[in-house]
């Protein structure tokens, strides 16, 4: 009797030990394929099991039923962000055409008139359509950086060339604010970047030095370890603590209202937006009113 309930306790045993391997085993074939299938939500692959467990089996329904509908809803959410996309790029465009014209001609009223006070009021409509017609280009830009199907085309880039070449093409504007660049750029590495985010970062640095420099620039470039270095550093009077520096890169930053005509910081923005998606890091210092920006990209 006592051999027979010995056999029945390792037959049991077996039999638990042979249901356990097996849903075991379902399980690792079901989280490998969600692995998988999480790594390219858009593929019409489909969870598949050969378990012999009914509840395995309806796990692997209910799931399969999540993802069919997670695609579909995921499908709609396109296709209305397609038309969201599309009606800001018409409305970026309808706005910015008119304006281009009115600056266009304030501009040539401007060097017509000699009327003190008529000049100065060209002078103010001149500036607020400049500053409106970079706003709706930000706000373009940043719709297009938000966008799901934004790509970067990366490539091998010269950071020491496009540096030179961006800030030699506002040459006359830093002569006019006597804004002095000091340029010390070391000898680097290529850089596997997007070209054109590239140029924006570095068009976007120099515009904000531009508005809130005070006399000089310095621009440096060169390696640390596995990393490409570019360091600005300007002066500035700009009230900037250790406490909002580093709000400086969010969307919702606003300078003075006062000093800037409610400028928002959504160059600043665009900036960290281009470093990250790039897989660099951007920072920011302040320190003895030296306004400093570091950002720093993977070698290679």
């Amino acid at each position: 009797m006592l051999i027979f309930i010995i056999i029945v306790l390792i037959i049991g045993i077996l039999f638990l030990t042979y249901k356990y391997l097996a849903l075991k085993r379902d399980v690792s074939q079901l989280t490998i394929q969600l692995q998988q299938l999480s790594q390219d939500i858009s593929s019409n692959q489909r969870l598949r099991t050969t378990t012999q467990f009914h509840e395995m089996q309806q796990l692997t329904k209910a799931l399969n039923h999540m993802c069919v509908e997670y695609k579909q809803q995921r499908i709609q959410f396109r296709k209305k962000e397609l038309m969201l996309n599309q009606e800001i790029t018409n409305i970026s465009h309808d706005l910015r055409t008119p304006l281009t014209a009115i600056k266009g001609y304030s501009e040539l009223f401007t060097d017509d008139i000699e009327v003190t006070e008529q000049r100065r009021y060209l002078n103010i409509i001149k500036n607020k359509t400049t500053t409106l017609i970079e706003t709706v280009n930000l706000f373009h830009e940043i719709t297009k950086l938000k966008s799901l199907d934004y790509e970067l085309k990366v490539e091998p880039v010269s950071l020491n060339t496009e540096i030179e070449q961006v800030f030699l093409s506002y040459y006359a504007q830093f002569t006019k604010q006597q804004l002095e660049v000091r340029f010390n750029l070391q000898r680097v590495s290529n850089v596997k970047l997007d070209l054109a985010a590239t140029r924006r970062i570095l068009t976007n640095l120099v515009q904000n030095i531009l508005r809130y420099g005070k006399s000089f620039v310095d621009i440096c470039i060169y390696e640390q370890e596995d990393f490409v270095v570019v360091k600005l550093a300007n002066d500035t009077d700009e009230a900037l603590t250790d406490e909002n520096i580093q709000d400086i890169f969010k969307r919702t930053y606003t300078l003075d209202k006062s000093r800037h005509q409610g400028r928002t910081g959504i160059g600043l923005y665009i900036i960290a937006q281009l470093v990250e998606k790039q897989g660099g890091n951007v920072s920011a210092n302040i320190k003895n009113d030296l306004f400093t920006i570091t950002m720093k990209f993977h070698k290679g």
